[in-house]
């Protein structure tokens, strides 16, 4: 079975790595359709290889998909639209004031090489939605970091379930996600910078353990890229303090509601340097990095 395993995930991988950008001077698609019809009709002449790698599978990572050059390149792309207008100095930004809100239509628009990957990332996509059910039944880990074109529907529609572990990093358009479709869910892991699926996230793990749901899910944030903060009670300095990751797309008022979810307070205000900071603002406005601490009060 472990070979079995590591084949499928073998024969995976081959496909998928090969779902680059399509260069309009050679039969590049040409080849991809040729190999997955040739492994389609592989399969279909053994039953036993078919049903053996099907419900064999447990453990599928397809994190490869997408290189890092490639997630960088995209990364990059989303801070330069959405930083157009900050204000740096000896490369660390130090006012965000006007920073502005990325689409993927402005990154579409912003190179031919970007525009490239994305619909590259479409394609993978699709398969992911046409073939992933059908072609694997049993999975419980299933890594899909990188993929920035998934969306929420995509997502939900390949739920598997026996899946326990998800991993959805920088998986930008997912922006919330019902943890009700996962029902065995026991882990999902995201990226800092994914601040909406965050609280969203949050939010419904709250709610299963008001509910004392038998199932609550870890929510596993990679800190790559981001700073931990302290926060403080501002009346009690015995009170434990919540170590958080963000990065410097937070703003107040997301750390607020994160803070709020990751432990059993509600209705906070933030302070920092003896001043309550103001929701919309940027933490990164008030010079708030690494390691430093705030305070929090109940208003």
């Amino acid at each position: 079975m472990a070979a079995q395993q590591q084949f499928s995930y073998g024969v995976w991988s081959l496909i998928f790595s090969m779902l680059e950008p399509f260069d309009k001077r050679s039969n590049e698609e040409n080849l991809i359709m040729e190999n997955i019809k040739s492994w389609t009709c592989c399969r279909s002449r053994s039953r036993s290889i078919h049903d053996g790698l099907k419900y064999g599978i447990t453990r599928l990572d397809l994190s490869g998909c997408v290189s890092l050059p490639r997630k960088k390149m995209v990364a990059r792309a989303i801070n330069q639209i959405v930083n157009a207008n900050s204000v740096t100095s000896n490369g660390v930004m130090i006012k965000t004031y006007e920073r502005c809100s990325w689409n993927d239509e402005a990154l579409i628009n912003s190179s031919d090489l970007l525009r490239m990957e994305l619909e590259r990332q479409d394609k993978i996509c699709e398969l992911l939605v046409k073939y992933l059910i059908e072609n694997f039944a049993c999975l419980t880990e299933l890594n899909l970091n990188g993929l920035h074109r998934l969306r929420q529907d995509q997502l939900e529609s390949i739920s598997f379930n026996e899946l326990k572990s998800l991993s959805i990093s920088h998986c930008r358009n997912v922006k919330q996600l019902n943890l009700d479709k996962f029902g065995k869910l026991e882990r999902i892991s995201i990226h800092v910078s994914q601040i909406e699926l965050r609280i969203n996230l949050l939010e419904q793990i709250a709610n299963k353990e008001n509910e004392n749901s038998e199932r609550i899910p870890e929510l596993v944030v990679d800190d790559e890229g981001g700073y931990e903060v302290i926060i403080r009670n501002w009346l009690s300095q015995a009170t434990i303090p919540i170590h958080i990751y963000i990065d410097y797309s937070y703003r107040t008022i997301d750390l607020e509601r994160v803070c709020e979810r990751s432990r059993d307070v509600s209705m906070i205000k933030l302070i920092f340097a003896g001043k309550a900071l103001e929701n919309e603002r940027y933490l990164v406005d008030y010079s708030i990095t690494k390691g430093t601490t705030l305070h929090y009060v109940k208003p």
